[in-house]
C-alpha cells in the first residue's frame, strides 16, 4: 500500500512538474492554453500506465505520441530559456522570434527523422587469433512500445549483409515500457550467425527471466556471467548489476584464461581498469546512447567519461556504442544509432 502511494505521489508531481513546462513553452510560443497543456502533458503518465498494464495499439500510439511530444517540448523550452535571456539585454522583434521557434521546431522534427536511421560503422582491431574473425555489436536496441518486430527485421536484414561470424547484443535489449512476446522477436531467427546476449538496466527493469526466456526461444545464448570459446578467441559476459565495483568479483567467478584473446562483454562502460587488470583484450560496452540529443550528450560525458566510440590503452580496447535504439523520445541529435562492425585481425 505504501508502494502504490508513493508511486501515485511520484506520478501526480512529475505530471504538475510536466504541465507547468508544457503551459511555459505554449504562452511563450503564443497558444496560452492551460487545457491544452494539462491534455497533453496528462497523456505521458496514462501512456506508460496503459503500456504497462493494458497495452493496445490505442495505448501504443498514445505513449510515441506522447514521448515524440515530450522531446520536441524540450527543444522548445531550451529555446524559450535562450530567447529569454537575450531579450534582458537586446530587444527581440516578434517576427524574429517567431523564426527562432520554428528553427526549434525543424531541429527537433530532424532528431525524430535522425532516430530512423542506423549507421554502420567499421573498426579493425589487431589481436591474437589465428585467423581475422567479424563480429557485430548491437546495443540498447530498447524493444518495447516504440521499436518491435519491424525494427528487428531491418537490422536482421542489416546484419546479414555484413558477413559476420557472431553477433553480441551489449544489453537494454527489452525497452521495459510494455510487454514483448516471441513474435516480436521472430526476426533474430533469421540472422545468419550465433547472437550472444549480456543484460543491460533496461532488460532487468522488463524482468531479466523473462528476457532469458523470450531470447533464448529464438536461439539467442545467453552469456551472462558465463564464458565460452569461439574461434580461437574467449567471449566473457558479465550481466547487469546496480552494486558499482562488482565486474572484478563477478570475473574471478567466471572460469576463463588470462592467456586466451578475451573479449568481454558489459552494458556498462565502466571498470575498464579492472578489465584490463583480468587480461581482457576487448570490452564492448553501450548504455550511454552518446547522450542521444543535445545537451543530454554534455550531461552524459560528464557521468561517463568513455562517452562513444574506440578507446585504447596499452594494447588493450574499450568500444562504447552509442547504441542501435533509442530510449524515451525516439530522436537523435549529436548522435546516431549504430550497427557496429568489428574486423579482428591477426
Amino acid at each position: 500500500m505504501k508502494k502504490a502511494i508513493g508511486v501515485l505521489l511520484f506520478i501526480l508531481i512529475l505530471t504538475a512538474g510536466y504541465t507547468l513546462l508544457n503551459f511555459h513553452v505554449l504562452t511563450s510560443i503564443g497558444a496560452e492554453n492551460i487545457w491544452l497543456a494539462i491534455s497533453v502533458s496528462s497523456a505521458l503518465p496514462l501512456a506508460i500506465i496503459c503500456e504497462q498494464r493494458f497495452p493496445s495499439p490505442i495505448s501504443r500510439v498514445l505513449y510515441v505520441f506522447s514521448m515524440t511530444w515530450l522531446g520536441i517540448i524540450l527543444f522548445l523550452f531550451w529555446t524559450t530559456l535562450i530567447v529569454d535571456l537575450l531579450k534582458i539585454f537586446i530587444s527581440i522583434p516578434l517576427r524574429v522570434e517567431g523564426v527562432v521557434y520554428l528553427v526549434a521546431l525543424f531541429i527537433g522534427l530532424f532528431s525524430i527523422f535522425n532516430g530512423t536511421r542506423i549507421k554502420i560503422k567499421c573498426v579493425e582491431i589487431p589481436l591474437e587469433i589465428p585467423c581475422g574473425i567479424t563480429l557485430v555489436q548491437l546495443s540498447d536496441l530498447h524493444i518495447g512500445s516504440i521499436r518491435g518486430e519491424s525494427f528487428l527485421k531491418t537490422i536482421k536484414d542489416k546484419v546479414n549483409r555484413l558477413g559476420a561470424d557472431a553477433v553480441l547484443i551489449t544489453g537494454d535489449f527489452a525497452d521495459g515500457s510494455s510487454p514483448i512476446d516471441k513474435s516480436a522477436l521472430k526476426p533474430l531467427e533469421g540472422i545468419n550467425a550465433p547472437i550472444f546476449f549480456v543484460s543491460g538496466n533496461h532488460d532487468t527493469y522488463a524482468d531479466r527471466k523473462k528476457v532469458y526466456h523470450l531470447l533464448e526461444s529464438v536461439g539467442v545464448t545467453i552469456l551472462d556471467n558465463k564464458c565460452i570459446e569461439f574461434k580461437g578467441l574467449q567471449l566473457v559476459g558479465v550481466g547487469y548489476y546496480m552494486q558499482r565495483g562488482i565486474l572484478g568479483v563477478i570475473l574471478e567467478q567466471i572460469e576463463f584464461s588470462k592467456g586466451l584473446p578475451t573479449i568481454l562483454l558489459h552494458h556498462l562502460p565502466t571498470e575498464w581498469d579492472t578489465a584490463r587488470e583480468w587480461g581482457v583484450d576487448i570490452q564492448l560496452s553501450g548504455h550511454t546512447h552518446a547522450g542521444q540529443f543535445y545537451p543530454f550528450n554534455l550531461i552524459v560525458r560528464w557521468m561517463f567519461p568513455y562517452l562513444s566510440g574506440l578507446y585504447e590503452n596499452s594494447g588493450s580496447y574499450l568500444y562504447v556504442s552509442a547504441g542501435t535504439g533509442t530510449w524515451g523520445p525516439p530522436m537523435r541529435l549529436g548522435s546516431s544509432n549504430e550497427i557496429v562492425v568489428f574486423r579482428l585481425k591477426p
